[in-house]
């Protein structure tokens, strides 16, 4: 055998590697922003749903309370409006029966 296929045959030869395509930087940033838009997005949409949530807790207990309020005030007015109603009452029953009340007596009773 000749020399240099001795040395051939004695040094075993590394494996070829395989390169990577090239990607090209303009598609790499193509792919970054699509990304980030995709990330923005996505928690965007996130925080509206639960600001959502937030807000329709929020109006239930407002719309609750409003109830609550506007049934006391009208249960405070009819007692209010029977409380003026017993006192005419009162005063009709003190009268004696041959006093007859006339209107501007009534309107002065109320």
């Amino acid at each position: 055998m000749t020399d240099t296929m001795q040395t051939d045959m004695a040094a075993p030869q590394a494996p070829k590697r395989r390169r990577l395509p090239r990607l090209s930087p303009r598609l790499c940033l193509i792919v970054l922003a699509g990304l980030i838009i995709a990330a923005t997005s996505l928690h965007t949409v996130m925080f509206l749903a639960s600001s959502r949530e937030e807000r329709l807790a929020a109006a239930t207990r407002d719309t609750r309370n409003l109830a609550l309020l506007l049934e006391e005030h009208a249960a405070r007015s009819m007692q209010a409006a029977d409380l003026m109603l017993r006192g005419v009452i009162d005063a009709l029953a003190l009268q004696p029966a041959s006093m007859m009340v006339d209107r501007d007596g009534m309107i002065g009773l109320l």
